[in-house]
């Protein structure tokens, strides 16, 4: 392909240069018109200069020169890895130069480069040829034109900017060429895959006329509104403004005159006429604005006006076009400026402003020594004219003064006849401070006479000596830096800092102490000196130290030094000779650049020889090696052409493949020392060596090792074992003596062509026809005579299918010379290992034998020889094989214990029960069984002893033991609870919470909590019993008489309203408090009844009618006696209504959820509910709740907490209580506003423990809990109506001969049924037929008297089998003495004993013993007693219910899903006798025909479909069909996290 030349004028910056130019597209893939600068020379790791081009930068570099490396890396201005094609260790053959224009006018240099991607091959399949065009306006062009399109030897294509690393796709393929396109190169390059277009104008138009176009004769071009527009190569025009050249304009003469337009050496034209007036004169009609000058400035013709006038008498503007000549503002004067515009001028006048004084003065160098020269760099001075100031930075003249002695020195500086002095410090000595973090630690004191700084003091110090003035008044002189010659680092300075040298310019002397540990970046950059000696203590010296120091000849280095960081010497031309210490091992890259040293001896045991981590050998011509690790080519190719002599020590280790192949062109000698194990596969490949010695303790020498280099002579040392392949192939070797030692020869070790006589000391068996290729003669010496197993093997028993393992054993060979060795160039038979038995083995060696056996044995059978430590899972959980061994028993009647490598199955944690666990070890299988459980909740099953503490006692939990509850009813002990809750620091009642979580799968899951309270007061003793004895029951001896304490009583307005009220201002017997969770009409969860106190007081400031007299606001109430106060009520006044005496009033309040008790929340929960995308769980649900009324909560973990709350479509009324009713409902809990004003969620007991013993004729029952209140006195005992659930009470006979403990589980249904008991699975019933009857007949409602005030026989449901009556519950209400410190939802114990009439028989007692609780309680308070009402029942059975109530359908989960679909339900389970399985009622059986007081049949339907059971799909529908309305029922189901 032919060149095409053009001939063009073209522009750049501005001028018009005439060239030869070329075309783009005629450059490619073509070497004509390029100059070859190496022609047909192997370049490996070398690198090759191109001259470059000036117009051309990259990275911040003038591109001048092109580096160009043999592996394929190119450098723009700088010797850097900078553009990558296919780099790798390969070899360049041709590089070509090319430098012109192109068609477009811009410049280019061309680079091609040709070669190969493996340095020691010259296959076509490795060729690669690429072009690098450098184009003008920073563009990179490279054109690829061949690739190799063998895989074997793959490379890295990438180009850098310093900043950014672009990777370039170029991959094995035989398609070219390939054309990356790199725009901005250098800069910001962007890169594409693309051919560069040269773009060019192909021609031009005026598409717009100037704006002036008739012209006076005289008068000058206006271009003004000229547009051209030009057309390119490619199709494309623009318009421009500017950049183009006019000519043909010519004003001398009048007519028409064409103007020529010249743009990138295309024209266009057009036409302008000159009229036949001409210009006569010009003058300056405004001057301009500035008339007054200081010295120095430049004219300024901003305003000036000059007009022309014509000969027609008209006048023009032509000051736009006007040049000015004649300003001189050098000095003071009057200046005459004239004015040009063609051949015509005119003249005006200026002033240059004489300086009235010189107000400031800021110059540097105003520190010396005695005997310096005076150099004062003054910056600027402050000049003041009439006309104001500016600062002058020259003109001025300073006065010369000589330093001759210390002191300040003024010095005049004069500038147009004013002056201002300025005065200098000249020292005599120098001392400054300059430690590091304390200043004081290290001094610096400079000596003028010896020019010697000395650095003093401990420690480090600041990374320059000016750092540290701030903290002294002295200044550094400049001339201390080219004064001092020699610099001293006493004992005790540690370390150098960056830069501290960096300043001083002709150092020739350092002496460094014994103590510096490191020598940062940066010192010493300029040291004239020739010699450097390093202490032991220095470790590292880090990059730039040292660099380019042009005297240095000798470097003394000590053990001690660690590191030498790259470019540290770089430079350092005059070196001749470097021993590195032993204790050196990092010495990078570059430490030595650009430094060939005549001999170096580095290295020591272990420490790795690698170009970026380790030890990088400087450039040299002899190397001495006295020990570590060479990988690879650790010697790079910057010894390539270098190295001649090679010493290698004994302690050197040479482990990666042609290791010195990189100095094969110039390496002559190379000395092997004794302990040196192996030389690697082409270790000395191609060198120049002529005669080796092998030491005795090389072991192996590798493929190739030798191959192709000049040896004449090779001894072989006794020692050597094995001769890899090709090990001596291209030798010139004609004798070869093999030592005994050699066991193995590989295939043409010597070469197929090497005619070597070959000498052997004995045959092994690789030694057979002359498989290494020599063609000379072979000696035999000696041969083996027999076999003897020295050693067997180290294992002899195996499992059968295991491998045979030789190791351990040792062969001794015996020679026809009675000489004996071990040998290894054995071989062995291959035993039958996949059955058990004895197995023989045999060994071959020189056609002689030897035998000896092995066993192999099989698994007879397995079993489990301890189980598994633990043997119970909760649901849900993983394997534990902790503790589990199996017993593995052999066919040689052998057995062992394994803890591991068995496999275990049958597993599966996903449901509850027994499960059977399969064993298996190999092909033979054992099991065991371990149980699955699930946990329901936990209970405390033992409360602690100590109830009463003092105020600020620790908790003491003797007596508290907890169990976990299995769904299956079975219960565990546990210990690692939590216990929360405890505070002493206030008097009152305190809930202690217990909480556990259970470790499931590696997680932490909330099982459940429980609770008991606890009481605090003064002395820790009830100070509201002021009983001498608790029970019932009185004694005969006189009781002493105690005076009974007052009650005091506070109540407190909380935002300071009205004044506390006292006793002095409360009505006697006038305060009732009133609390409750649960109402009586319906017993169930989630109560939240609100709580009120009422009382009568005075007060002088409720005495008026205007509202703030009107008692209102947020009161605390507090009750104290015998030291002890606790609070009682929090809440706010509801009403205080004004009795007949002004000063008196009623007192209402209630707690702080009473007024919000029916606020409308549906539109608020429908905001929290509707984004389906962040689902609310049920505790953030009641936390926003609680904030969005504005209340507290005491903070608790319930059951549901992290189920998720669906949202709502219902639009019917929510309001608050009813919400917190049914939160409180699903998780089991009673709400109640506590005496601290916050919500609290209260949860009641669900069992009771209960012992019997018989003594004599009387069977004894009772109850052990929570005693704070055991009732066995009390002042009236009554029945309340309403529907209640009771699970956990016992009702007992009094006969012993009838009645019995009965407890849930001990019997069956069938067993209950045979043996005549009657009995509700959901609670706890006592009692045979007789005592049904008895009962019965006693009062139709199960009670003993509804006429007399006593308890009625309460339960949830139970059957009679004849009558099928069915006994609703009721509760009970008890009158005691007051106790403040019990509070809701307590339990208590309620005992009462009756003499009854039955019949005509004896009367009969009846005792009850009732474990209950406290739903509500009203206490009245006196002066100096309490009376407290209770109204207690049992707590209701609730397995972590899904029940919602009927008040907030919109909390349903059922809107997706039929009843039918619903996995679990919520009603009472209902019995009947009548058969031996138990199935529910009908809803006829609910039916109320006694006409009893509010117990309507749809009463029943309610209270009993609020129990809470479990029940099957087939029962719910049986209850469906019996006609059971579920209008009022809804549930919950929750989405599991």
């Amino acid at each position: 392909m032919g060149v095409t030349a053009h001939a063009l004028f073209y522009f750049i910056d501005g001028r018009m240069i005439m060239a030869d130019t070329v075309s783009f597209d005629s450059l490619l893939n073509t070497t004509t018109g390029m100059t070859a600068i190496v022609n047909n020379k192997k370049h490996d790791d070398d690198v090759v200069s191109v001259t470059g081009v000036d117009w051309f930068t990259y990275a911040g570099k003038t591109a001048s020169t092109i580096y160009v490396s043999g592996n394929n890396f190119i450098g723009f201005g700088q010797n850097a890895e900078q553009l990558k094609i296919w780099r790798r260790d390969g070899a360049v053959y041709y590089i070509y130069r090319q430098e012109g224009t192109l068609t477009s006018g811009k410049r280019f240099l061309k680079i091609r480069v040709e070669g190969y991607v493996y340095y020691s091959s010259t296959s076509s399949s490795y060729a690669l040829k690429y072009e690098v065009f450098l184009i003008e306006g920073q563009t990179l062009f490279i054109n690829v034109v061949q690739r190799p399109t063998s895989s074997s030897y793959t490379g890295t294509s990438s180009i850098t900017d310093g900043k950014t690393t672009t990777n370039l796709t170029l991959s094995v393929s035989s398609t070219v060429p390939v054309s990356i396109l790199v725009k901005n190169a250098g800069v910001s390059q962007q890169v594409s895959y693309e051919k560069f277009v040269d773009k060019y104008v192909t021609g031009i138009t005026v598409s717009k006329m100037p704006d002036k176009t008739t012209y006076y004769q005289g008068e000058l071009f206006d271009a003004t509104g000229l547009v051209v527009s030009q057309t390119y190569t490619d199709g494309t025009s623009e318009t421009i403004t500017t950049g183009f050249e006019v000519s043909g304009f010519d004003s001398s003469s009048a007519g028409t005159k064409v103007i020529t337009v010249t743009v990138s050496g295309k024209t266009a034209t057009f036409e302008i006429s000159v009229s036949e007036a001409s210009i006569t004169a010009i003058s300056v009609t405004t001057m301009p604005s500035k008339v007054n000058y200081h010295i120095g400035k430049e004219f300024d013709s901003t305003g000036i006006v000059v007009t022309a006038t014509a000969s027609d008498g008209n006048t023009i503007d032509v000051t736009k076009d006007c040049t000015y000549s004649g300003f001189d503002s050098s000095s003071p004067k009057q200046c005459g400026i004239t004015v040009h515009y063609g051949s015509f001028t005119c003249t005006f006048e200026v002033t240059i402003m004489q300086p009235e004084r010189i107000s400031d003065i800021f110059c540097q160098g105003k520190y010396y020594f005695v005997g310096d020269a005076l150099d004062l760099k003054v910056s600027y001075i402050t000049v003041e004219y009439s006309d104001g100031s500016e600062e002058v930075t020259s003109g001025y003249t300073i006065e010369n003064k000589a330093l001759l002695e210390a002191g300040v020195i003024p010095i005049n500086v004069e500038y147009f006849g004013v002056a201002i002095t300025s005065n200098v410090t000249v020292y005599s000595s120098l001392l400054i401070h300059i430690g590091s973090p304390n200043y004081e630690d290290v001094t610096a004191e400079f000596d003028i006479d010896a020019n010697t700084l000395t650095i003093s003091g401990t420690g480090k110090f600041t990374y320059s000596l000016s750092d540290s003035l701030e903290k002294s008044d002295i200044s550094i002189p400049d001339s201390l830096y080219k004064r001092c010659t020699k610099m001293v680092f006493g004992d005790g300075i540690t370390g150098i800092r960056s830069g501290f040298s960096s300043s001083f310019k002709k150092l020739e002397s350092i002496v460094f102490s014994n103590t510096i540990a490191e020598i940062e970046r940066g010192n010493f950059s300029i040291f004239l000196g020739t010699k450097l000696e390093f202490p032991s203590s220095l470790k590292t010296i880090l990059g730039g130290v040292f660099y380019s120091c042009p005297n240095l000849t000798e470097l003394l280095f000590r053990d001690g030094l660690q590191t030498i960081e790259g470019g540290t010497f770089g430079e350092c031309s005059n070196l001749k000779k470097i021993v590195f210490p032993k204790s050196l091992v990092s010495l990078s890259s570059g430490a030595f650049s650009g430094v060939t040293i005549e001999n170096v001896e580095i290295g020591d045991a272990n420490v790795p020889f690698d170009n970026s981590n380790g030890l990088f050998i400087p450039k040299c011509k002899n190397l001495v090696v006295r020990g570590g690790t060479f990988t690879g080519t650790s010697v790079t190719g910057i010894l390539s052409g270098v190295l001649e002599t090679l010493i290698l020590k004994g302690a050197v280790k040479l482990t990666g493949d042609h290791v010195f192949v990189p100095c094969s062109s110039t390496l002559k000698s190379v000395t092997l020392e004794n302990g040196i194990t192996e030389i690697p596969r082409e270790c000395f490949a191609s060198c120049k060596i002529t005669e080796i010695t092998i030491p005795p303790s090389v072991k192996a020498i590798h493929e190739s090792a030798f191959s192709n280099t000049m040896l004449e002579k090779l001894t072989l040392s006794d020692g050597v074992q094995t001769i890899g392949k090709q090990a001596f192939l291209g030798t010139k070797l004609t004798n070869v003596f093999i030592p005994a030692s050699v066991i193995s020869i590989g295939e043409n070790a010597f070469g197929e062509t090497n005619s070597a006589n070959i000498t052997l000391n004995k045959k092994t068996n690789e030694i057979s026809g002359s498989p290494w290729g020599a063609a000379g003669t072979i000696t035999w010496l000696i041969r083996v005579t027999r076999l003897e197993i020295t050693h067997m093997p180290t294992k002899i028993r195996y499992f059968v299918g295991e491998t045979f393992d030789s190791a351990g054993l040792i062969i001794t060979a015996y020679y026809n010379d009675n000489t004996s060795e071990q040998v290894t160039g054995y071989t062995l038979s291959n035993p039958d290992m996949s059955t058990y038995g004895n197995k023989t083995v045999t060994v071959t060696f020189d056609e002689k034998t030897v035998d000896f056996s092995i066993l192999v044995v099989d698994i007879s059978g397995i079993e489990v020889k301890t189980m598994s430590t633990k043997t119970e899972y909760p649901k849900g959980d993983v394997f534990d094989t902790t503790g589990l061994s199996i017993l593995v028993k052999y066919t040689d009647g052998t057995s062992e214990t394994k803890t591991s490598g068995f496999e275990l199955s049958g597993f599966d944690s996903s449901s509850v029960g027994e499960k059977t666990i399969t064993v298996t070890y190999k092909t033979h299988t054992t099991t065991f069984k371990v149980t699955v459980y699930d946990l329901s909740g936990i209970r405390i099953t033992s409360f602690p002893s100590k109830v009463y503490y003092k105020i600020g006692e620790t908790f003491d939990p003797t007596g508290l033991t907890v169990a976990e509850v299995r769904q299956d009813g079975t219960e565990k002990e546990i210990t690692d609870y939590d216990i929360s809750g405890f505070d002493s620091s206030t008097a009152g009642s305190k809930t202690i919470t217990v909480s556990y979580n259970s470790m499931v799968n590696g997680v932490s899951k909330f099982i459940g909590s429980d609770s008991f309270q606890i009481k605090v007061t003064n002395d820790g003793k009830n100070p509201f019993d002021d009983s001498s004895s608790g029970g019932s029951g009185g004694g005969s001896g006189e009781v002493e008489e105690e005076k009974t304490e007052p009650i005091k009583v506070t109540v407190h307005w909380i935002n300071g309203e009205f004044a506390d009220l006292t006793n002095e201002n409360i009505d006697q017997n006038t305060l009732t408090l009133q609390e409750s969770i649960c109402s009586e009409s319906y017993f169930i969860f989630g109560g939240c009844v609100c709580n009120q106190i009422t009382f009568q007081a005075h007060h002088d400031q409720f005495n008026g009618t205007s509202e703030e007299f009107y008692p209102s606001g947020k009161i605390e109430v507090y009750i104290e006696r015998k030291g002890t106060k606790i609070k009682i009520f929090t809440g706010e006044i509801d009403s205080a209504e004004r009795k007949a005496n002004s000063l008196t009033r009623n007192f209402i309040a209630y707690d702080y959820l009473y007024k919000l008790r029916n606020t409308d929340i549906a539109r608020w929960y429908k905001n929290q509910t509707t984004d389906k995308k962040k689902k609310l769980t049920q505790k953030q649900f009641r936390d926003k709740l609680f904030e969005f009324l504005g209340l507290e909560q005491v903070s608790t973990k319930l059951h549901w907490d992290d189920t998720y709350v669906p949202d709502t479509n219902n639009s019917n009324e929510m309001n608050v209580v009813n919400i917190l009713k049914d939160l409180c409902l699903q998780n089991d809990r009673f709400g109640w506003m506590n005496r601290d004003g916050k919500f609290e969620y209260l949860k009641l007991r669900q069992n009771s423990y209960k012992y019997g013993q018989t003594t004599g004729n009387q069977n004894i029952y009772k109850y052990y809990n929570n005693e704070e209140v055991h009732l066995d006195t009390f002042k009236s005992f009554t029945a309340k109506e309403g529907r209640i659930w009771f699970p956990n009470i016992i009702f007992c006979d009094p006969d012993p001969n009838r009645a019995f403990g009965f407890t849930q589980g001990d019997y069956t249904a069938q067993e209950a049924y045979d043996n005549n008991v009657y009995y509700n699975r959901n609670s706890f019933f006592v009692g045979n037929e007789d005592w049904l009857n008895y009962v019965w007949d006693a009062d139709e409602y199960g009670g003993i008297s509804r006429a007399k005030p006593i308890m009625k026989i309460c339960y949830g449901v139970f059957v009679n089998q004849d009558l099928r009556k069915y006994y609703r519950a009721q509760g009970y209400t008890a009158e005691v003495q007051g106790n403040p410190l019990n509070m809701v939802g307590q339990a208590v114990e309620l005992y009462y004993k009756k003499l009854i009439q039955h019949d005509d028989q004896e009367p009969t007692e009846l005792q009850w013993y009732v474990h209950s609780y406290i739903m509500s309680r009203t206490l009245k308070i006196g002066a100096t007693d309490m009376i407290d009402t209770y109204s207690a029942n049992n707590a209701p059975f609730n397995s972590n219910s899904q029940q919602l109530g009927k008040y907030t359908p919109e909390i349903s989960g059922t809107v997706n899903r039929t009843r039918s679909e619903m996995p679990t339900i919520s009603y009472a389970e209902f019995t009947d006798g009548s058969d031996s399985e138990f199935s529910p009622a009908t809803i006829n059986d609910f039916t109320d025909s006694s006409g009893g007081s509010g117990s309507t049949s749809e009463q029943l339907k309610k209270a009993q479909l609020r129990c809470i059971k479990r029940i099957k799909k087939a029962d719910y529908d049986a209850l469906v069909a019996a006609g059971t309305d579920r209008a009022d029922t809804l549930y919950f189901t929750f989405e599991e996290k």
